[in-house]
């Protein structure tokens, strides 16, 4: 079932970061890194795959990250780069998301939340319990983003033995394991009619990350990680993907975005 179905790449603003914070040594110096998203049309159900930032961190950069983190990330982000803001550039019904497929529950990653009443919330059941009580040195989880009455929690249970979930049983939309960078991480395989995608999200960073060239800045375990991008690269062989990365800004400038969608 895949006539009708097309990516629309969504903006949600840019973080600039040290650059030790997204290559492993990396150093001090700025790095601007993208923040996407993707809405995916569906003739079953349009899906989306996270959700970019929080509204009241599009609104207020400034009040929701506090001035410490202002200063240690630099959030550009308005709120025409909202979830709800995106949908209506596309001329998408926000009612029309039958799912939204969290990656996982990093603050830039989680703007749906509380606002698509319609959804089911899909998150691997892992990453939605360590995002409730975090460990101490996990950055990005902020109990607020997910503190929103009306919200419909699905989860599932992936593992490196089980690592796929076919969405609508059609092999369109596969929700690929991928952790490392976080407990509950999940990749999206979409087979367009024009040439599969895989949305990588934050098991690859950027096309250096993909190829092994680097660690990331923040992750929780290498090892996983490591075998979650040698996931996705079998899988990018086999389909011949087109991979987009979770936070590249080189490949960002190249990307089709808003209204343009990959079919």
């Amino acid at each position: 079932m895949s006539d009708g179905l097309a990516v629309h790449v969504l903006d949600g603003g840019t973080l600039t970061l040290q650059h030790q914070m997204v290559f492993l040594k990396g150093g001090f110096h700025p790095i601007t890194i993208p923040i996407p998203y993707f809405l995916i049309r569906h003739p079953a159900g349009n899906v989306l795959f996270d959700g970019g930032m929080a509204l009241d961190a599009c609104r207020d950069p400034a009040a929701y990250f506090g001035a410490e983190l202002v200063a240690v990330m630099n959030p550009q982000v308005t709120e025409r780069q909202h979830v709800l803001a995106q949908l209506a550039s596309i001329d998408v019904d926000p009612a029309s998301v039958r799912y939204v497929v969290q990656s996982h529950l990093h603050f830039d990653h989680v703007g749906a939340i509380g606002h698509l009443p319609d959804a089911i919330f899909l998150v691997h059941h892992r990453e939605l319990q360590y995002a409730a009580d975090p460990d101490w040195f996990a950055d990005g989880y902020h109990a607020r983003d997910l503190d929103h009455p009306g919200v419909t929690w699905e989860t599932f249970d992936l593992d490196e033995t089980n690592a796929e979930l076919d969405l609508y049983g059609d092999g369109t939309l596969r929700v690929i394991f991928t952790p490392g960078h976080a407990v509950g991480l999940v990749a999206l395989l979409v087979a367009l009619p024009g040439g599969a995608l895989i949305l990588a999200g934050d098991a690859a960073d950027t096309a250096t990350h993909y190829a092994h060239g680097a660690l990331p800045g923040l992750y929780l375990d290498g090892p996983a990680l490591v075998r979650s991008v040698d996931r996705l690269r079998r899988l990018e062989r086999e389909k011949g993907a087109l991979v987009i990365f979770g936070h590249d800004m080189e490949q960002w400038r190249t990307l089709r975005r808003g209204a343009d969608a990959y079919t």
